[in-house]
Order: C-alpha cells, then sequence, then structure tokens
C-alpha cells in the first residue's frame, strides 16, 4: 500500500502506514509472551506468577487482598485463583 507524493502533499494519506504485527511493541510484561488472536489483535500468554491483560500483575500481591470461598483466610491457591477466590476491599 504505497503513497504518493501526491497524496501527501494533498493531505490524502490518512491510510494506515506502519504494517507490522501488533506484537512488534513488546505488549506483554513480566517475560509474557505475545500471541497473535487475528490479523489486529493479540494476547498475552502469562507466566504462572503473573495475570492481567499484559501480565501486568503480580499474583502474589492480588492474593494479599483476596478472600477465596473454600477458606475463611485470605490465603488463595495459585492453581485455582479464578475458581476459588473473588477480589475484596482490605479493610
Amino acid at each position: 500500500m504505497a503513497i504518493t507524493v501526491s497524496e501527501l502533499l494533498n493531505g490524502v494519506a490518512s491510510r494506515l502506514i506502519y504494517e507490522g504485527s501488533p506484537c512488534d511493541s513488546h505488549p506483554c510484561w513480566n517475560e509474557g509472551k505475545c500471541m497473535l488472536n487475528g490479523s489486529s489483535n493479540y494476547f498475552c500468554e502469562c507466566p504462572p506468577a503473573f495475570i492481567g491483560l499484559q501480565c501486568e500483575y503480580r499474583l502474589f500481591e492480588i492474593c494479599r487482598s483476596v478472600r477465596c470461598r473454600t477458606s475463611p483466610s485470605p490465603i488463595c491457591d495459585i492453581g485455582s485463583f479464578f475458581a476459588n477466590c473473588s477480589l475484596v476491599n482490605q479493610q
């Protein structure tokens, strides 16, 4: 998709110039792996100790503010975090 000099001078160059992958900007944090989901979308495959859209949250830090339904203590089982725990406000 080349843009001509004429298009640039006339202000008609509203087309996308960069045609790379969304993973080229390395959007995943904490050694997460960027995986393409179609041509313009991605998701991050996070290492075991991290969660979030971009692996930006350390699971241990989130567990400190979590109460598990299976236990009265605020300690969560990392292997079943989403199944057994829910975020609560710490008082």
